[in-house]
């Protein structure tokens, strides 16, 4: 019976009961939907990749595994970047070191960067992408939540949301509702302890952000934190547990 009622749910959801304009309406706003999704998707990446920033001076790159910085030296090296003052190519130890905000370059830096202006200059980067020029979502995102809220209200639906739980084991909104707050409710006393122990640390170390812990310094003083009290660094566990070769 359950199984029936989700196949029936399921035809629902695709538009199969609606006729005439409606059907039409249906059809037509799905295919614009799927479209704003791929666009959305493509602007997002193609703004991570078209941001990069060069960095020149080794006391910008302190704190950043080598791995990483060999990474970074040939991203300078595929860019045509040269050492100003030798004129050579980019190396691991000399740089110079062009960043970016694919997954491998932003956590080595959010996570290991001692400067914590270029944490900052990352994550604000990273956190904006797709926000303005030619790759903005901005108006796609309007342009989603208004045909989503249109499609639902087709199928019956008071909102996208109803329309969303209609196949899943959350009864309604109320109950997602219900839910989220007995999780905030149980992990907020621990969010602040743990908030506690990063300033801490910050303040053992003499940090100037000690009084005004930043998004972009979590994950920094969370690493530092790991390391003094468990002794326990991501890098030097990096070569027992590599990432599994991928089969052609």
């Amino acid at each position: 019976e359950r199984i029936i009622d989700a196949e029936l749910i399921s035809m629902r959801n695709r538009g199969v009961g609606l006729e005439g304009s409606d059907k039409d309406n249906f059809n037509r706003d799905s295919e614009r939907l799927a479209e704003l999704s791929s666009i959305f998707s493509n602007n997002v990446l193609d703004a991570t990749k078209e941001w990069s920033m060069l960095l020149r001076d080794k006391s910008e790159i302190e704190g950043i595994p080598k791995r990483a910085l060999e990474s970074f030296a040939l991203a300078a090296k595929q860019a045509g970047d040269t050492n100003t003052q030798t004129g050579s190519p980019p190396t691991q130890e000399n740089g110079p070191w062009r960043i970016g905000l694919d997954m491998p370059s932003y956590i080595p830096i959010i996570t290991f960067a001692e400067n914590r202006s270029l944490r900052e200059t990352v994550y604000r980067a990273h956190v904006k992408r797709a926000s303005d020029g030619k790759l903005n979502n901005q108006s796609l995102i309007e342009e989603i939540l208004t045909l989503r809220s249109q499609q639902a209200q087709r199928l019956g639906y008071l909102n996208w949301a109803e329309f969303s739980l209609s196949s899943k084991m959350a009864k309604d909104i109320q109950s997602v509702e219900k839910l989220l707050e007995e999780l905030r409710i149980a992990a907020f006393h621990t969010a602040k302890e743990e908030l506690k122990e990063i300033k801490n640390c910050a303040k053992s170390n003499k940090a100037i952000e000690t009084n005004d812990i930043s998004s972009w310094d979590i994950s920094f003083w969370s690493e530092k934190l790991r390391q003094e009290k468990y002794d326990l660094n991501q890098e030097a566990l990096r070569p027992w547990f590599p990432l599994p070769q991928v089969l052609n």
